[in-house]
């Protein structure tokens, strides 16, 4: 892949592409993603369509600002997913995005966070 998950230049544009306040800000979305995730699959656990349908909405807005599109796109189409099926196919493909935006922000610790 030759995208990163997150796009540091969008949230540069939130902090005055301070290098420190950018990592900062990675880190934060980074675990609100993960905590988004844990309820998405407590949602998927109990088939609970409307509320995966809420959850892609809650993460979307969040993952389009840091400039996590692959996610950001997941969430687009979780939050529309018409059916429980859909949703499910979705959430197993939002799994693995996630980690990377995690691994990612891991691999920032001691890098200029400005690109």
């Amino acid at each position: 892949m030759s995208e990163t998950p997150l796009d540091l230049n969008a949230l540069g544009e939130f902090t005055g592409h301070d290098p420190a306040q950018t990592l900062r800000l990675a880190r934060h979305f980074a675990e609100t993603a993960r905590k988004t995730l844990v309820e998405i699959k407590t949602a998927r656990d109990s088939s609970d369509l409307g509320t995966l349908n809420r959850l892609g909405h809650k993460l979307k807005s969040s993952a389009a600002m840091a400039g996590a599109r692959e996610c950001a796109g997941l969430c687009i189409q979780l939050e529309k997913a018409p059916d429980l099926p859909a949703a499910l196919d979705l959430v197993a493909r939002l799994e693995p995005v996630i980690g990377g935006i995690s691994t990612y922000v891991q691999t920032l610790d001691g890098k200029p966070a400005g690109g």
